[in-house]
């Protein structure tokens, strides 16, 4: 393998997986660097003396530097490796606590919580001295946060500081999602604590007032407010006005990705731009046509791009369909799988390395790379079978109707495989019916991008015609009932899947075999078989290891039995896990909301009829003694008749609901190994138990800062045994 055939794909692949691991494990900046220079300095010598080394030896020494980049890159973006981030700014000579005094550029409103207005600012400047660094802002809920745009300049007074682990196993982990988005620091600004100043000479404010400007036009055009909630999402990505419930049954569905402005918007816009100028100019002949075309196209792509507000997925989508014209204008459309890896390495080693951790860049590629890798083969199976039946003797539109629909076929069934695995991995569940939504909805999405940009362009003359309004509007009643209707088939909706990064690493080793077991012969040589052996081998390997994973976790799963103390604010409640069921125990569940069904996911559990919470319980060797609030007459020494067992068995002492009677003498009559506050209690008692038990030696832990408690019951089973 010679330079010409180094393999870009692979050498994205190395990059990427540096930045993650430079995400994961804190490297020192110096042994990077060092890192990164040897191996870079080895790929130059192999270039240089290509003869001298073996082909797979200039491989291996180019992945391994493409690693040491991406390690590099990912570095550079930790805030700690930046002399200019904000967190290295001197606190205030006159200052007595950590407040600082920060200016910053609005870049992203958030959807807002009844709590707060969250938006996404960049700093560039904190204490008076230039900064760098993106902050979330938690704004309060009477904030006028609305009226302002992306660009506008925010002066604050406030405490940066990171973002509160999750307190339950199983749940959404918000810091980390905000980390891979480029942010570690929130600041939740008090009333009066800042000042807004609109930038006017900002090109980022400019187009956020043509794209606001935009926005009302489609909102005062007439339009009902889910029509004109659904034209503001599908072209200018405005999905705050979106009602909630319809995007539910979208997600539901499996068709959200349709909201969303992505790779699949983008691409059917500038097929639309494409055939528009092939019927204005197709009968026109003249010098630079083709040169003209490809401008146009690129040109009316990045206008897109603008419209959308420069969204990560938007740019991310702009980029490869640039490349892609790009290689087209050079006739080198067979290379299309190098230029998705070029597309990749561009975006993450030039743009954003942070791009590889989130799931939108994931599934975009994912998506593209099935497309590419499997769409030969499985368009050829369906092409196949409509030959079969086009030999039955049907009329040829129905014949033409079903190589239509055969195609579209294979196209989403291709990208479904690209992302099947980091869909599972992040989202836990799948859609059976996403071939239904496809066939429908993605050729009637580029109807909804045709009649939305009528819509605005005629609002830019005046009143928007009665005439398509109507059509408008019918179409996307129409839209939303289909939608509406593919999520009420729960039977087609697989939720509660466990897929871990293990499934994940070895599902995508299997899809990578397979799919170079299908791939087509690039030499004039015809293979005798049209199955590559070697790869379909590493393929069947893959598959056997995947489910040998896939039996050790369901052992290691079936295996375990613990009992979890949960946090949830305001409420008490435990969980009895016996291997793969859950029983929750609970004053009542409908206050727990997703908390329990986020753990069964997270391992694949059987949630089991809710039982009411008991005073006592006893497991193995220990006993659960329960105080509450609410039942202060039983809050006694009385209460531990109800335990069975010795009185000298080990005690664990849970409080709920802020009991009164908690001091120093019950605590010494009990004598608890440990004692535990749950969500249901105030802050002030917690003070007050922390106290007395860090006066009389006893492990107190409050799931309300500290998160949920976990007792492994096999240990203290084996404890038991052992000490009989």
């Amino acid at each position: 393998m010679g330079k010409a055939g180094l393999p870009l794909w692979a050498l994205s692949a190395a990059l990427g997986l540096g930045i993650f691991l430079s995400f994961e494990i804190s490297f020192p900046l110096q042994v990077v660097c060092i890192f990164a220079a040897i191996s870079g300095l080895l790929l130059g010598l192999c270039w240089g003396f290509p003869k001298s080394v073996h082909p797979y030896g200039f491989l291996i020494t180019a992945v391994v530097s493409f690693i040491g980049l991406g390690l590099l890159a990912g570095s550079l973006e930790l805030p700690e490796n930046q002399p200019a981030h904000f967190r290295h700014v001197q606190p205030l000579p006159d200052s007595s606590i950590p407040e600082m005094r920060i200016s910053l550029s609005l870049e992203e409103r958030r959807r807002p919580t009844p709590f707060s207005r969250p938006w996404i600012a960049k700093v560039y400047a904190a204490n008076g001295q230039p900064a760098s660094g993106l902050m979330l802002l938690q704004f309060p809920e009477t904030s006028p946060d609305s009226l302002w745009l992306p660009g506008d300049k925010i002066f604050l007074k406030g405490i940066p500081n990171g973002f509160t682990p999750p307190k339950n196993p199983g749940d959404f982990d918000y810091g980390n999602y905000m980390r891979t988005q480029g942010i570690w620091y929130q600041v939740n600004i008090e009333e009066r604590h800042y000042k807004q100043s609109p930038a006017k000479t900002d090109p980022l404010y400019k187009l956020s007032l043509w794209r606001r400007d935009l926005h009302h036009r489609l909102t005062n055009s007439g339009l009902n407010s889910r029509a004109a909630g659904l034209f503001s999402a599908l072209l200018l990505g405005v999905r705050n006005e979106l009602d909630p419930e319809l995007r539910q049954e979208y997600q539901r569905s499996g068709t959200a990705h349709l909201l969303a402005i992505s790779g699949l918007h983008v691409g059917l816009v500038l097929l639309l731009v494409r055939v528009f100028l092939k019927l204005l100019l197709g009968r026109f002949r003249f010098k630079g046509k083709r040169q003209f075309l490809y401008l146009t196209s690129l040109s009316a792509l990045w206008i897109y791009t603008a419209l959308a507000g420069f969204g990560a997925s938007v740019v991310r989508a702009s980029i490869m369909l640039s490349l892609w014209l790009v290689a087209e204008q050079h006739y080198r459309r067979g290379q299309s799988l190098h230029f998705l890896g070029l597309a990749a390495m561009v975006m993450l080693a030039v743009i954003n390395p942070h791009w590889v951790l989130q799931p939108g860049f994931q599934l975009s590629f994912g998506a593209v790379w099935g497309i590419l890798a499997f769409f030969p083969a499985v368009n050829g199976w369906l092409a196949a079978f409509v030959n079969r039946i086009a030999s039955l003797g049907i009329p040829p539109p129905i014949n033409t109707f079903l190589k239509k629909v055969g195609n579209l076929s294979a196209i989403s069934v291709s990208a479904q495989l690209g992302v099947v695995p980091v869909a599972l991995f992040h989202f836990h569940q799948f859609p059976w019916h996403f071939l239904a939504g496809s066939l429908v909805l993605v050729p009637f999405l580029g109807v909804m991008l045709t009649l939305g940009f009528s819509l605005l362009i005629a609002s830019s003359f005046g009143p928007v015609p009665e005439g398509l309004i109507w059509l408008a509007e019918t179409l996307v009643q129409g839209q939303n009932s289909l939608v509406s209707k593919l999520a009420a088939q729960e039977a087609f909706i697989s939720t509660g899947i466990r897929w871990d990064s293990g499934h994940l690493l070895l599902s995508y080793l299997l899809l990578v075999g397979l799919a170079l077991a299908l791939r087509k012969p690039t030499t004039r040589t015809v293979r005798k078989t049209r199955i590559n052996n070697k790869a379909l081998q590493v393929a069947l390997l893959a598959t056997s290891a995947l489910c040998l994973y896939d039996l050790q976790q369901e052992i290691r799963i079936g295996r375990g039995r613990e009992l979890w103390i949960p946090q949830r604010t305001a409420s008490s409640g435990l969980w009895i896990r016996n291997g793969k069921t859950l029983e929750p125990h609970a004053e009542n569940q409908d206050n727990w909301g997703n908390t329990t069904t986020n753990y069964a996911s997270a391992l694949g559990l059987q949630i089991q009829e809710t039982k009411s919470l008991q005073t006592a319980y006893r497991f193995g060797g220990k006993r659960l003694l329960r105080i509450s609030g609410k039942e202060e007459a039983q809050a006694g020494l009385s209460g531990l008749t109800a335990i069975p067992g010795a009185p000298k068995t080990p005690l664990i002492l849970l409080l709920s609901h802020s009991p009164k009677k908690i001091d120093s003498a019950l605590l010494a009559a009990l004598a608890p190994e440990m004692v535990i506050a749950d969500g249901s209690n105030y802050y002030s008692a917690l003070d007050r138990w922390e106290t007395l038990c860090e006066k009389l030696k006893i492990p107190f832990h409050a799931t309300a800062r500290k998160g949920a408690f976990c007792i492994d019951l096999n240990t203290v089973a084996s404890r038991r045994s052992a000490s009989d």
